[in-house]
Formats: C-alpha cells, structure tokens, sequence
C-alpha cells in the first residue's frame, strides 16, 4: 500500500542534485519530485550518511536547491514529515539498505524564494503538458 500523498500542491518529476544540511552537516541528495511546498529525496545510505531522525532537535533541515536551467537556487528550511530506510534495494546479500528517501516539507523559505520555485514548478507543469498536446494531435493527424 503506498502511503498517501498529503502535500497540498501537485508535485512534478524532478531529478536534481541539491545540498542538504542536517546538524551543520553536508550531505548530497537527489530529488525525485518537487513542489511549491516540498520534495521527496534520495540519499545514499552508509557509514557517514546514516537515516536522518525525526527527534524534536534532528527535524529539521537547510536545503541549497538549484533550479536547472535557470541561475537561481533555492534557500530554505525544510521539516523532516516521512524518512523511509531501504527503498531502493540491498548491498550485496548482507541484507543493508543502500538509499533511503525522505520526505521534506519546506517551512521556512524567503518570499522570492517561494516565487522562484512556484514559477518553475508551473512551467515545467506548462511544458508536460504541451509535450503530452503535441504527442496527442501528431497520432490523431497521421
């Protein structure tokens, strides 16, 4: 059973290599959906990137978010909501999960910020769906 989608905004597909801050700590992450409220991410999971905890104090998170294709990135806040050990398969036989995803809500992002991404996610919505409108009239006119 997949767990429900509890963001307000609709997500798009995005896969972009960003930093995350956790405990003054830097680790690379990739994301694998976006919206004007939050991400989903992948980390590797190993002896320095161990789960990230929901503890009162470990919550919470510093995204440097790049948005292709512009020159901008995307500072904000983010509040740890769903951390899951192992989606993406096993080391070896030894049974060890080697990524783990996370769900990330953002809480506190400068109002630029908040535009910035809005608009990004809006226009790739706008491009998806002008891709899908091209794909649809070239097999109804052939």
């Amino acid at each position: 059973m997949q767990p429900r989608n509890r963001r307000d905004d609709d997500r798009i597909p995005a896969q972009i290599f960003f930093n995350q801050y956790v405990r003054d700590r830097l680790h690379r992450a990739v994301t694998t959906n976006l919206s004007p409220t939050g991400l989903y991410v992948h980390r590797v999971y190993g002896a320095r990137n161990r789960p990230l905890t929901l503890g009162r104090d470990d919550r919470f998170v510093q995204i440097e978010l790049p948005l292709p294709g512009t020159s901008d990135t995307i500072w904000a806040r983010g509040e740890i909501r769903y951390d899951d050990l192992g989606l993406d398969g096993f080391v070896g036989g030894a049974g060890a999960p080697m990524v783990h995803g996370t769900g990330i809500q953002l809480v506190d992002m400068a109002r630029g910020h908040q535009k910035l991404l809005r608009e990004y996610v809006i226009d790739r919505k706008r491009q998806r769906l002008q891709q899908i409108l091209t794909l649809i009239r070239k097999n109804r006119y052939q």
